[in-house]
């Protein structure tokens, strides 16, 4: 857990979820037989994203090709980041001829590849059901493990599966409870079944949001409110290509005053960064005092279930952070 906070490599224990990312926005044409139709690439990301960074649209852009459905893709766009840093984001989902099924393939072979997808939704259908039983009380453990096993299955395919390694953690510490309850029924007797799952869960959570916020302050894009501006500005450029729109609703007033990548807009996120850094400092030890913990679990309800906002560029401050992307091409039409 230590390591976390360090820079030696590792994945697990490190939540560097929404601290920096390279944001693509892209205008493609495809080419098929002499007949040209705009691509949206937005439409092969999974539902509720949108970051696209340049390997993953080159990775989009060599499916397309490579299956068949166009023969060329050409565009413009420009690329929104800080520093060339890049980080990967998971892209589909385990359907017949999507572009998640081709990357699965190209790592593990045709063969595996099409088990996978095969076991893909009924393994969907056991956790649902395993989940619905672990929630009524009915064989807790036996249905907790099957829901841990489906979590698991995920990482063979998902390029940055942070939720599912949480998930995993957390469901770890349950298995070790005495006593995970029996039915709907709440019982507020005092008890020690649980108590060394309850501190396992305390380490999880404070790691969590310790190690987030330590990622946080590393992070010059976050830090100085730039992530969260180009988060917000990308979001409005792609919304129209998005397949999910209503899953980012913004209020438009943000949209409008804070979305436009002005220096302005940047400072005033860059004061709300401050903020998140602070609040997920505070929080592990606010939960753990009675008197506050009610205000930190509205807190932290409150920063989760926020959805940031979007709108059009300046280009004085795009200039450091972006470049242009003039004439991108897929693989098949570009020279040698």
């Amino acid at each position: 857990m230590i390591t976390g906070f360090t820079r030696l490599p590792g994945r697990w224990l490190r939540w560097k979820m929404f601290c920096q990312a390279t944001f693509t926005i892209v205008t493609l044409t495809g080419t098929k037989d002499s007949r040209t139709e705009p691509v949206n690439v937005y439409r092969h990301l999974s539902p509720g994203s949108f970051l696209l960074g340049p390997p993953q649209l080159q990775a989009v852009i060599t499916y397309l090709t490579s299956s068949g459905h166009y023969n060329r893709i050409d565009g413009t766009g420009r690329v929104l980041s800080a520093a060339g840093k890049r980080l990967t984001r998971r892209l589909g989902r385990l359907i017949p001829g999507s572009l998640s099924l081709h990357l699965a393939e190209q790592r593990f072979g045709p063969g595996r590849a099409r088990l996978l997808a095969a076991s893909y939704r009924p393994a969907l259908i056991i956790r649902t059901a395993a989940a619905i039983a672990l929630t009524a009380g009915l064989l807790p453990l036996l249905s907790l493990a099957a829901v841990l096993a489906r979590a698991a299955m995920e990482l063979l395919y998902l390029r940055s599966p942070n939720a599912v390694r949480y998930t995993l953690l957390i469901g770890s510490c349950l298995l070790v409870a005495g006593d995970l309850g029996r039915g709907l029924a709440i019982e507020h007797t005092l008890s020690t079944a649980n108590t060394w799952a309850q501190c396992l869960l305390v380490l999880i959570t404070t790691d969590i949001y310790w190690n987030s916020a330590w990622q946080k302050l590393r992070s010059p894009q976050f830090r100085t409110g730039l992530y969260l501006a180009q988060w917000v500005h990308v979001l409005t450029q792609v919304s129209e290509q998005l397949p999910h729109r209503r899953q980012f609703a913004v209020p438009g007033p943000i949209r409008r005053h804070l979305g436009n990548l002005s220096k302005r807009d940047v400072r005033l996120w860059q004061m709300i960064s401050t903020a998140v850094i602070a609040a997920e400092m505070a929080l592990p030890p606010a939960l753990l005092v009675p008197a506050t913990t009610p205000w930190a679990i509205a807190l932290g309800i409150g920063i989760h279930s926020i959805h940031l906002p979007q709108a059009p560029p300046t280009h004085h401050l795009l200039r450091p952070h972006s470049r242009h992307l003039h004439r991108l091409r897929s693989p098949r039409s570009c020279p040698r």
